[in-house]
């Protein structure tokens, strides 16, 4: 049971007026995915429609093909775009274009409620604008800290000095619903490793073949600064790795070892019930705002990279305090945390009982 009761109308409010601040006068255009790929379902699509046309002046739903690899959004879309005060993307193209200087001029959202179920539950439904304070807090916490650690169960271990936050960097063009991550923190100053098992996946920004990588055991991701410095596993895996890396870095032209950024998830309303081996791209996109999700974007300059590291029930210490413990986000510990868990009793509930579903397998662990 949640902190908040089920209520998918309620879901869709939050998105339309605590996130997309709509009012009376707006017109809203809903951008979804062709029907029947198994991304998004139309139970979603169709309440927020239904509760934006009961607040707004006018509101259209328009269909777009799926595309695997997007560079710029077509010009008829951009041009389509500009006709609404607000696009709400509840397609994967929202989220191809997330980082796209082209997108900023439009008040455009993406949501990260994939199905009625997430979008009715506390992740849907807690207030946005408390969630932005909270990001607020976990940032300047981030980027005051002389030291940050990070730990897991599977031996990540790595450090480096307070988040170097340039302004903009990292963020996107595309508003994202519900707040999910703080701000990717750039790694440089921080060096060690980061274990993963199960697979490495895509960070979202563009789609291919084959979409996961598969990891037997398990494989130590050894970095300084911005780059990868060797992998250590046994001999199947690392050349599995490899092999992937390589792949994915020659498809889309991009430097192969180097490290853009890291961030984790701050919504413990997040549960993401399926397995993450049926969908591999969906796992990535609705399991990443759970704390006990930590993740790198990698492969590539540009924000944010192709192939994402992903790090199960991280312990994030800053300055020695754990922050994060075991995959739990801990707002008291940070300054302002308190004040924010006392003004908003129904946050400070979600963080009480945090949702624990992250799509693990039988194992307990991320499975291939």
């Amino acid at each position: 049971m949640g902190a908040y009761e089920f209520n998918i109308e309620e879901g869709a409010k939050n998105l339309l007026h605590n996130c997309g601040e709509v009012t009376s006068n707006c017109s809203i255009l809903i951008i979804t995915e062709e029907a029947g790929l198994g991304y998004y379902d139309e139970e979603t699509i169709e309440s927020v429609a239904k509760v934006a046309r009961g607040h707004c002046k006018s509101v259209e739903v328009l269909t777009v093909k799926f595309n695997p690899v997007v560079t710029e959004p077509e010009e008829a879309l951009l041009a389509k775009m500009a006709e609404f005060d607000r696009v709400i993307f509840f397609a994967r193209l929202g989220d191809q274009l997330r980082f796209r200087p082209i997108m900023s001029g439009a008040y455009a959202i993406m949501s990260y409620t994939l199905d009625g179920k997430m979008l009715g539950s506390d992740f849907g439904q807690a207030d946005y604008k408390a969630f932005e304070r909270l990001k607020h807090i976990v940032n300047n916490a981030l980027s005051s800290a002389k030291e940050i650690h990070v730990t897991c169960p599977e031996g990540t271990d790595f450090k480096g000095p307070g988040a170097n936050f340039s302004e903009g960097e990292g963020e996107t063009t595309v508003k994202r619903f519900p707040v999910s991550v703080f701000t990717p923190i750039p790694p440089t100053g921080f060096s060690g490793k980061i274990a993963q098992v199960g697979f490495l996946c895509s960070t979202g920004s563009q789609v291919y073949e084959p979409p996961a990588c598969e990891i037997k055991d398990k494989v130590f991701v050894h970095f300084d600064n911005h780059q990868i410095t060797r992998f250590e596993g046994s001999e199947e895996d690392i050349k599995s790795v490899d092999a992937h890396y390589n792949h994915v870095s020659e498809l889309f032209s991009l430097e192969r070892n180097y490290i853009n950024s890291w961030h984790a998830g701050i919504n413990p309303g997040c549960a993401y019930v399926q397995a993450a081996n049926v969908d591999f791209d969906r796992w990535g996109n609705g399991a990443f705002s759970s704390p006990r999700v930590l993740h790198f974007h990698t492969c590539g300059v540009d924000a944010p990279g192709e192939i994402s590291i992903n790090i199960i029930d991280p312990t994030l210490r800053i300055d020695g305090v754990a922050v994060w413990e075991k995959g739990r986000l801990h707002p008291e510990r940070m300054a302002g945390g308190k004040e924010l868990l006392e003004s908003a009793p129904l946050l400070a509930a979600i963080f009480a009982q945090p949702l624990k579903e992250v799509g693990l397998g039988p194992s307990g662990r991320l499975e291939y």
